[in-house]
């Protein structure tokens, strides 16, 4: 019996495909969520012992764990970041409730050390902003529109596949 239904695998290629993009077999990513397939799937390895959200937010000692996590996921300087936290995913679908954004640190380090280059089916692919200097060959640069809000250069806005502008923060 099959308990994947066809348009989550689907799905899931599409995310892998993603990843693979940006960090190769055997390279580190940490997910945000509870989405440990994609390790397997992408060929990627943890980036943190912590592997789902709930021992950092919920479990009986979570201020621990998130301090543990924190100092794991500074480490390990890994490729990339992927949060999972969306409709369709395991147990962690509602980003308001869930979201990393939620935790000041974590959000302060994404967004200083991360650009999210995709987005597949509510998946975000955030990836280190010196992989995507490996990847371009330049210097990253941002760029400030009128309202204030730091977006990725264009040369970064080439590299994704959206065609969209990614907002830094």
């Amino acid at each position: 019996r099959k308990f994947i239904s066809k348009p989550t695998e689907l799905r899931d290629k599409a995310i892998v495909a993603a990843i693979r993009k940006y960090a190769s077999t055997g390279e580190k990513m940490v997910i945000w969520g509870w989405a440990n397939k994609y390790y397997v799937q992408s060929g990627l390895i943890m980036g943190c012992k912590t592997t789902t959200l709930y021992l950092t937010t919920q479990f009986g000692n979570a201020p621990y764990y998130l301090s543990s996590f924190m100092q794991e996921i500074e480490t390990a300087k890994a490729p990339i970041f992927l949060d999972t936290v969306t409709s369709g995913q395991f147990e962690y679908t509602n980003r308001k409730k869930n979201g990393f954004e939620l935790i000041p640190e974590l959000k302060k380090f994404i967004f200083e050390n991360y650009i999210c280059m995709e987005d597949v089916e509510g998946v975000r692919i955030y990836v280190n902003k010196k992989r995507i200097n490996e990847i371009s060959g330049n210097s990253l640069k941002t760029e400030t529109t009128e309202g204030g809000k730091k977006w990725a250069s264009t040369l970064v806005m080439r590299m994704n596949p959206l065609r969209a502008p990614v907002q830094l923060q």
